[in-house]
């Protein structure tokens, strides 16, 4: 939920992020700017899953899915992270995390998430920072 007066001076969700971290990415954008990010935990939100998200035969999300999850993290820490930040991100989210999770996709023949997670993080690491930069 925002107020009117921040979505004007902040903008819309970040289209480049598309699936995955444009809520958080729109949040760090609004902190930048001075806006009060305040967490509720009581808060709910229901939510019906869409079809990006299921995955149609195994496992728990899709291919399309995981790519901008993976993706779109990688955008993230690399635009918002300082150089301390990425120094302790990066070996836990991509050697223990990504890694694994490839891992666990070629031992189970999971071809399409593990074509899925590599596209991501190749995609994630090179592409040009000028392409998912924030809106401002």
């Amino acid at each position: 939920m925002a107020k009117k007066e921040t979505i004007h001076d902040i903008g819309l969700l970040n289209n480049a992020y598309f699936l995955s971290v444009e809520d958080v990415e729109w949040s760090m954008r609004a902190q930048k700017k001075g806006w009060e990010t305040v967490y509720v935990p009581r808060a709910s939100i229901i939510h019906k899953d869409s079809l990006t998200s299921r995955s149609k035969t195994k496992g728990t999300y899709s291919a399309t899915r995981i790519f901008y999850e993976c993706r779109n993290r990688i955008w993230f820490v690399r635009e918002y992270a300082n150089v301390a930040q990425k120094i302790m991100v990066w070996p836990g989210l991509f050697l223990l995390r990504y890694f694994y999770k490839a891992l666990a996709y070629l031992v189970l023949g999971r071809w399409e998430k593990l074509g899925a997670i590599s596209r991501a993080m190749l995609d994630g690491f090179f592409t040009k920072s000028s392409r998912f930069k924030s809106i401002e």
